[in-house]
Formats: structure tokens, sequence, C-alpha cells
């Protein structure tokens, strides 16, 4: 299993110390464009190794990625395919629907220090993330719908 949350993120920390000061910074534009094409590659290319010869789990929100093949109009297997170049081996995704007040409870219970500043400004991170479309856009590009 590989979760993106676990994959790099002494790296994503320190780049966005050092870009604009909040190490949690996961959804700014600057995030999206600077540090998460490049994390998202790593693990995907990392997913596709290790996907050569034995199953591998890969834990992430792919927002992203949900939003290109959505915006392509292709399957979400098949853009992760287009974008890692490859064509051996099976890809199946999933999107896990749960409501914003879930997603929020979750977060609290965690107490992880990279979910502050979403609980912080909740209700732009709510209106920016999580009641962008992704919602919709998510079933329609997965495998498989997960009711949560």
């Amino acid at each position: 299993m590989l979760d993106k949350d676990t994959f790099a993120p002494r790296l994503e920390e320190s780049v966005m110390s050092e870009l604009n000061g909040s190490p949690f910074d996961r959804d700014s534009d600057l995030y999206r464009r600077v540090v998460a094409p490049h994390v998202y590659s790593a693990l995907l290319s990392h997913a596709v190794r290790v996907g050569a010869r034995c199953p591998v789990l890969v834990d992430a929100p792919f927002l992203g990625h949900v939003r290109a093949a959505a915006d392509s109009g292709v399957l979400l297997s098949d853009y992760i395919r287009s974008v890692t170049e490859t064509t051996d081996v099976e890809i199946r995704t999933a999107w896990v629907n749960t409501d914003t007040a879930r997603i929020r409870e979750r977060m609290v219970e965690r107490g992880a220090d990279r979910d502050q500043p979403k609980l912080t400004a909740w209700d732009d991170y709510r209106t920016a993330v999580l009641d962008s479309g992704l919602a919709q856009q998510g079933p329609a590009v997965v495998d498989h719908v997960v009711a949560n």
C-alpha cells in the first residue's frame, strides 16, 4: 500500500515552507502548480513499478487527475495510464463518497497538523475543494464508487 500522506511529507512540508511559509498547504494554486504534479508523478511511477511485480493499492485523492480525466472525457484509469506511459499494469480506480460533515469530523478526530489549515478556514476549503464539482466528477470517471 502506498499512501500519499506518508509518501513524501517532509519534502512537501519543506518546499511549501520555503515557497509560502505554510508547511501543510496542499490546496493552494501554488501547491497544485509547483509541488503536486511532481509528488503525484513520483507516487504513480513508484506504484507502476511495484504494480508490475505485485498488486499495489494507492491511497491518494488524485483530485487534479480526476479533474483532468473528467475534462478530457476519459476514465481515470486511462488518464493514469497516459501520464505514466504504461499499458502492462492493471489499473482500477475507486471514488469514496463521503459527505462534507463526515470529512470534517474525521479531520478533527485525526488531529493531524496537516488538517489544521483546512479546519481553520473550513468554509473556504469546503467551497474550493469539496463543493467544487469533484463529488460529481469523481464517480463519473472511476471504476468503482464506494458509499461511505
